[in-house]
């Protein structure tokens, strides 16, 4: 008797089509049917624009060595002080950020014409950027610092998803006489390779690329004064000014 052949199994069915699909630059793309629902296709975009992620990341891929005594912004401020800043230890508190939001919107119910004092603690500073306004940029949760310099100027840091959670450090001076428009990116850093509380892997970046971001930290503030006088006395930034 010929050789019987075994039953042919039935066909599968195939899968219905979906997926994830995730876009580089910051964005993040979710589309298709995904755990047995339908998802609506979203993207959202946090941190740093595009363009500056490009420019930030080409300078990381052109370098392969940063001296230790690197200057940033024009040699305004030698990298080693700038780093010994970030690594002294301040406070953060929900209290001390919650004072900083109250200051902030005294600022921001100013009249036109009518004159403001106020003067921002490094621990309300330090407080506000790490559990507030930082996340709002798109900063990694528990990276964030603020520490108030000398020669009027305060830094900013913290570690960024859209930047491959890459650290950044901007060196910020508020703006006088320029209403709507309080802080100026002096100079800005990426960390390339961290080697401890030293300024060894810290690479000079663009102030430019950073611009961006201390905008929107303009909008915090409001668009509604200028400041006419700034001063730092010790862990202090002093403001003055007028609301237009």
């Amino acid at each position: 008797m010929p050789e019987q052949m075994p039953p042919t199994p039935p066909e599968r069915e195939k899968p219905p089509p979906g997926g994830v699909n995730i876009g580089g630059t910051g964005n993040v793309t979710v589309g298709g049917d995904v755990a047995g629902g339908d998802i609506v296709k979203t993207t959202t975009q946090v941190g740093f624009s595009a363009a500056a992620v490009q420019r930030l990341l080409l300078i990381v891929g052109g370098l392969v060595f940063v001296p230790a005594a690197c200057f940033f912004g024009g040699g305004l401020l030698v990298g080693g002080a700038i780093v010994a800043a970030l690594n002294r230890p301040v406070e953060v508190s929900p209290e001390a950020a919650s004072s900083m939001q109250t200051k902030i919107n005294r600022l921001q119910a100013v009249e036109p014409g009518a004159p403001f004092h106020e003067t921002f603690t490094e621990v309300e500073l330090n407080s506000y950027w790490e559990l507030v306004a930082g996340p709002q940029m798109g900063l990694t949760p528990g990276t964030g610092a603020a520490r108030v310099l000398g020669n009027n100027r305060v830094v900013l840091s913290g570690k960024f998803a859209s930047l491959g959670n890459f650290k950044v450090l901007a060196v910020v001076e508020p703006r006088v006489n320029t209403p709507g428009r309080l802080f100026q990116a002096d100079s800005a850093a990426i960390q390339l390779v961290p080697l401890g509380n030293t300024s060894l892997g810290w690479l000079p970046a663009p102030a430019s690329a950073v611009q961006p971001v201390v905008d929107r930290v303009d909008k915090l503030f409001g668009s509604n004064v200028e400041f006419t006088g700034t001063a730092i006395s010790g862990p202090t930034l002093t403001v003055n000014g007028l609301g237009h």
